[in-house]
């Protein structure tokens, strides 16, 4: 079975321009010596591979990780990789289209995206020591941008501290819809079954379910609701 997957895996990397030109990217910042390294995780074994199609990596940090759990959609997903030990997971059932993932300035980063969860064009960078952790069956819509630090220190100049630094972890509950351009910054969470409208600015946790939470800052706006991938009009057509 082994033998079967790879040479099916070779026959279409030879073929593939795309892949061609990602193994270069990856290869290029010395994966292997770095212990970077690529996972496909079919039948909850973890397969050794290069990147697949629609993935390109540029790793400058040691011993990161990213896992791909079979099967999954991938077109057009970047990461760059600048600190060590970082983790990137795609659950099973995930379809990626055009999400841009840049990890710097830390150790120990991670982003976790949960099973059945769909992304069509989202920027995520991890800040510092911190991650993403996105639930199950999410929506993430387009020109999304998630941040899970500043990026630059803010000093106190009475007392010379930072006031910005930390760890900040930002999460989303499973079943929650991103609309169009809404920005989630450091410490934002969303809880389950819950809607983030578009243009929404998220900067602080918002821990009851199922609500619309909108505006800048954001606020709940409605509560008591339940969404649906389905448009309004294929249920107006179930009544009748």
């Amino acid at each position: 079975m082994m033998k079967k997957l790879f040479f099916h895996f070779i026959s279409n990397f030879i073929l593939d321009k795309h892949k061609r030109h990602a193994f270069r990217a990856w290869r290029c910042n010395d994966a292997r010596l770095r212990n970077n390294k690529i996972f496909l995780i079919k039948d909850g074994q973890k397969i050794p591979t290069l990147p697949p199609p629609g993935l390109e990596c540029i790793c400058h940090g040691r011993n990161a990780e990213i896992c791909i759990e079979y099967p999954c959609v991938i077109n057009n997903l970047f990461c760059q990789i600048e600190g060590d030990n970082a983790k990137v997971f795609l659950g099973k059932n995930t379809w990626i289209n055009n999400l841009r993932i840049t990890i710097l300035f830390g150790q120990n980063q991670f982003i976790h995206i949960g099973e059945g969860t769909s992304i069509d064009g989202a920027t995520v960078d991890i800040y510092e020591d911190s991650g993403l952790e996105i639930g199950k069956n999410c929506m993430l819509s387009n020109h999304i941008r998630i941040m899970t630090g500043d990026g630059h220190a803010v000093e106190d100049l009475s007392g010379g501290n930072i006031i910005n630094g930390g760890k900040h972890i930002v999460a989303l509950g499973n079943h929650v819809w991103m609309g169009r351009g809404s920005f989630l910054t450091k410490n934002a969470s969303i809880a389950a079954g819950s809607i983030v409208a578009a243009g929404a600015v998220v900067t602080k946790a918002f821990n009851e379910e199922n609500c619309i939470v909108g505006g800048n800052p954001a606020k709940v706006i409605k509560r008591a609701i339940r969404w649906h991938r389905e448009p309004p009009n294929s249920f107006q057509e179930k009544e009748k």
